[in-house]
């Protein structure tokens, strides 16, 4: 394998591992990667194409259980890290990368005592069901996991809502059905232990260790025991239920309580998962009792002291029957008392506690003002301040892709619009499922505390350069509130779809109308903050952008009252009849020789974390290049107008290797030379050309 080569692998493990959420299998890719580079026994080349993975690798292997796949694979894993480490022995984060491994095999030593046939007493009565992790790519390899159920069940007033976290299109529709057929057994199997039951409650799924695909809807079983449990629980009834510790259940069940049967293969494959943990039995439903029976038996013909036994049931009355499986005990007078006191403890005190008490949690039922928002894959959950949730709404961006507040507040904000003293709801990049009207693509929207809709606006404009007239439909997010004149607005950008035109505009904040003019860009804007950073009295824009016409990107500033016109750009991209626009500053920055090594065309600024407030003067935005960590850090001083520079580990060890192996020319990336000469090549816009700084004040 050639250094061309193992160029396109690393940039390929980059686009993999960012598009897997399971730790595991980010794992798996990353040491197939390492095993093709130590392969080849050359310090440099490891060096070159290795180092940028080294911490991800072991942030992993701290993160990852060594079980649920044949142990001979971990095994490989504990040798390539060891020798990984001892390559870098002189590493700062050594003795932490040593830490990491020893933690690691001692787990993996539990799995080799369990498979020699010793049991585990530490094993938590806690339910668990097997998972498939599955791809369309053939050469991941996959296997699965143990994933276990947290549920909270509270009562309410109006209707049942079944919340599911992390929630995601292709998860809740494979799972409504099984959910209210779990649920209705559920309650049913009840009334013979509660008198009675609230007709309505808010039910909220958690599935502990999320980590990657659900195939099929093989948890029913699994959902009808826990809601039983936290439903007994809730009520605070004579009798309690509870998994037997080290029992494992896959199986749906249909409306006549039967358990569902699932497939030779799928079954086969969840006993290989169930067989390397630390589980002693396996339920599955009859019609795949002989399938798991049969793998079980050629498990054990490598580990035969192995103690799994498969116990199958038809229907899941044949399960709570079994004590082997399930525990069922009615509690004694004094501790029925105390777990009432325990859910009321402050009536055993005095009643102004009480009325505290009862009055914080009247409180929290009623009080319907949004005052968060957090967002789980897909779903924006509004919450009030006490934490309950008011109502929710799908949206199709990313939560995990960056993390932290500043990506978040681009789609979606908390304002109150009309000084009442009640929060209303701003969303930008909506699922499709919530729009009704396909039209409303990418609209903005704002919402009142009970979900209803106030306003919505899709920026539609028209605009024509010399060459095209361009698509009307654009993609839209926010940058932040200003107050213009006792009027308060919303700052936003909308970005082409289909073409490179984009706009920065405003909204007027209690209507949703468009007010003032806008400044327009012959590409994509990417960031935005607003503050008044002068301290003239006047708001200033500062928003990062890719220039097409010039194949660079930027930042400009402009005041928020002067969003009118058009950046400057080339001939064939600039728009028609617009003039240029009063900008502070028209900033570009200059396009690295690595940049065009790797044949791209233009330069990086990703939405979320590439513009940031620094301290009192500076601003940090990040140029990135294709793929995380490979990025230049610019500092920019606004008062001063000027910039420094921090190079990127991942790109200094790209640029670098590169260097050393001739393709580039020096100087070395992370020095003086290097940074002055990037500094020397960034080009202001004076209000009628671009020219170097050295020239800007002539």
């Amino acid at each position: 394998m050639d250094v061309f080569e193992l160029e396109n692998r690393r940039l390929d493990l980059h686009h993999e591992i960012n598009n897997w959420n399971s730790n595991r299998v980010k794992l798996f890719l990353i040491y197939d990667y390492f095993q093709n580079i130590l392969s080849l026994n050359d310090s440099s080349i490891f060096s070159a194409f290795a180092t940028e993975f080294i911490d991800k690798y072991f942030y992993l292997l701290e993160k990852t259980d060594p079980y649920f796949v044949h142990p001979s694979f971990f095994n490989n894993i504990i040798l390539q890290a060891s020798e990984i480490k001892r390559k870098i022995s002189d590493s700062e984060y050594s003795e932490k990368y040593s830490n990491i491994i020893s933690h690691f095999e001692n787990k993996f030593k539990k799995l080799n005592e369990t498979l020699a046939g010793n049991n585990f007493n530490e094993i938590v009565p806690q339910i668990k069901f097997p998972v498939l992790e599955k791809s369309e790519n053939k050469n991941i390899f996959l296997s699965g996991f143990l994933e276990s159920l947290s549920i909270e069940i509270k009562k309410c007033n109006i209707k049942n809502r079944f919340i599911i976290i992390p929630s995601g299109v292709n998860l809740e529709n494979l799972l409504e059905t099984q959910i209210n057929i779990s649920w209705e057994f559920a309650v049913s199997y009840l009334k013979n232990y509660i008198k009675y039951i609230s007709k309505f409650h808010e039910v909220i799924i958690h599935f502990d260790q999320k980590a990657g695909n659900y195939i099929g809807n093989s948890l029913g079983v699994v959902l009808a025991i826990s809601f039983i449990e936290k439903l007994l629980a809730l009520y605070i009834a004579d009798y309690q239920i509870s998994i037997k510790p080290g029992v494992t259940i896959t199986g749906g069940i249909d409306q006549h309580q039967n358990l569902i049967a699932i497939s030779n293969q799928i079954i086969s494959q969840k006993t290989e998962i169930v067989f390397y943990s630390f589980e002693n039995i396996f339920v599955v439903p009859k019609s795949d009792e002989e399938a798991a029976k049969k793998k079980l038996s050629e498990l054990k013909t490598e580990f035969p002291k192995r103690n799994l036994f498969i116990e199958s049931a038809e229907n899941i009355y044949d399960i709570f029957n079994r004590r082997n499986l399930i525990e069922i005990k009615k509690l004694s007078y004094v501790k029925k008392t105390a777990n009432k006191l325990k859910k009321n403890w402050k009536a055993a005190i005095i009643i102004l506690p009480l009325l505290i008490f009862v009055a914080y949690f009247l409180y929290r039922d009623w009080d319907d003002n949004p005052a968060n928002l957090e967002v789980t894959e897909n779903t924006v959950f509004v919450k009030n301040k006490s934490g309950r949730v008011l109502w929710t709404n799908k949206v199709g961006f990313d939560p995990y892709r960056l993390p932290g507040e500043n990506y978040l507040n681009y789609f979606q904000k908390l304002v109150d619009i009309n000084n009442d003293g009640i929060n209303e709801v701003i969303l930008s990049h909506e699922e499709y499922s919530e729009l009704g009207d396909k039209s409303n693509f990418r609209r903005i929207v704002c919402f009142d505390k009970n979900k209803t809709k106030i306003w919505q606006y899709s920026f539609k404009d028209t605009i024509t350069t010399n060459l095209q007239k361009m698509d009307t439909i654009y993609s839209s997010f926010l940058i932040d509130t200003v107050t213009i004149k006792n009027k308060k607005s919303l700052v936003c950008v909308a970005n082409n779809a289909k073409s490179y035109s984009s706009a920065i505009f405003q909204l007027d904040l209690k209507t949703g109308k468009r007010i003032n003019s806008t400044l327009w860009n012959a590409g994509f804007f990417t960031n935005g903050l607003i503050f008044d950073f002068d301290k003239d009295g006047k708001n200033e824009i500062f928003a990062n952008f890719v220039n097409n016409g010039y194949e660079q990107v930027g930042l400009l500033v402009i005041e928020t009252e002067k969003l009118n016109g058009q950046c400057p750009t080339t001939s064939n991209y600039e728009y028609k009849f617009l003039p240029i626009a009063d900008l502070e500053e028209y900033i570009l920055f200059p396009k690295t020789d690595y940049t065009h090594y790797i044949n791209r065309r233009i330069e990086g600024i990703p939405l979320g974390s590439s513009l940031l407030f620094s301290n009192e003067n500076k601003f940090l935005i990040n140029v990135e290049f294709g793929v995380n960590q490979v990025s230049i850090h610019y500092y920019y001083n606004y008062l001063l107008n000027n910039f420094e520079i921090i190079v990127g580990n991942g790109f200094r060890v790209m640029r670098d290797s590169l260097v050393v192996h001739g393709k580039l020319k020096p100087p070395l990336t992370d020095t003086d030379e290097y940074c002055n000469l990037l500094i020397s090549q960034i080009k202001y816009w004076n209000g009628k050309e671009f020219v170097y700084r050295k020239d800007l004040y002539q």
